[in-house]
């Protein structure tokens, strides 16, 4: 069960147009509780939920809740610990939301026991295979372990997404020539800011 205080803090911060609860303690209980009040929220526009303690159920109910929703335009969840499953369902979600910005950035989402390539990798791949983001503006895949594997569907990505205007790559694992693929297919698009 959620905590009492936790609680006071999610409804405090829906009380907002910009509802940070980054850096606490919200676990997946937490995160389905926020998702109940956001159902007859209609204030709140961004959604910072980045470095906290839930996991794949907590992004599994806010991707469901996404896909109906109209009012959060920017979501970040960065620095959580996610599994294939969360990724997948985000992903999938995307296609029937309004969201503008998502920040997925993985920078201390590994669990110490765990080697962040052996953790990410499949989550990556979920990700990039049922990515249809196609109201994005803004996406944030920094420190995600990416390697030249994820080089094609994210040239994919860049070229078939064309409301996109910004993607963080920083802090991945690219060769040269993924690298050059990815700055060759950026600069057919003069709307597209691409950070590697």
């Amino acid at each position: 069960m959620s905590s009492e205080e936790n609680k006071q803090k999610i409804q405090e911060a829906l009380n907002t147009e910009d509802a940070f609860l980054s850096y606490g303690t919200l676990n997946d209980d937490d995160v389905l509780y926020l998702v109940e009040c956001l159902k007859s929220n209609n204030i709140t526009k961004e959604l910072g939920l980045g470095n906290n303690k839930f996991g794949d159920a907590g992004v599994i109910a806010l991707a469901e809740f996404l896909k109906g929703n109209s009012t959060i335009e920017k979501l970040s969840i960065a620095g959580n610990t996610l599994g294939a499953n969360a990724f997948a369902s985000l992903a999938v979600a995307l296609k029937f939301c309004s969201l503008k910005s998502l920040n997925l950035d993985c920078t201390s989402s590994c669990p110490d026991d765990i080697a962040p390539c052996e953790y990410t990798e499949n989550a990556i791949n979920k990700f990039l295979d049922y990515f249809q983001g196609d109201s994005l503006e803004t996406i944030v895949l920094s420190s995600w372990y990416m390697n030249d594997r994820n080089g094609e569907k994210l040239i994919s990505i860049m070229q078939n997404f064309t409301n996109l205007k910004n993607l963080n790559l920083q802090y991945n694992f690219f060769s040269e020539e993924v690298l050059a693929q990815l700055q060759s297919a950026a600069s057919g698009r003069s709307d597209l800011n691409l950070q590697l």
